[in-house]
């Protein structure tokens, strides 16, 4: 039964019908993307409702941002190298 593998999208013959990937390196690719995926899923749904603020400038961080900074602040390497000498 020929089919189309769900992570490379290359074509293959299936030994089961229920088979979705032409490999074992196909498999555990697409399962550890996967897990990663729902990991920061899980994060995000953690997050809500609490109140996170950037650690430089208190804007309020968004629930899918893992960073303590947000993105106007990470960017700016001095402030967060000014930061980082405040706290030691």
């Amino acid at each position: 039964m020929l089919k189309i593998c769900e992570w490379c999208g290359k074509d293959f013959d299936a030994n089961v019908s229920y088979q979705i990937y032409c490999s074992a390196e196909c498999r555990t690719t697409a399962t550890k993307s996967n897990s990663v995926i729902r990991q920061r899923q899980k994060k995000a749904e953690a997050r809500k409702g609490k109140d996170r603020r950037c650690a430089t400038c208190r804007k309020p961080l968004s629930v899918y941002n893992d960073e303590t900074f947000c993105s106007s602040c990470i960017g700016s390497t001095k402030d967060y190298k000014k930061f980082i000498r405040g706290l030691g």
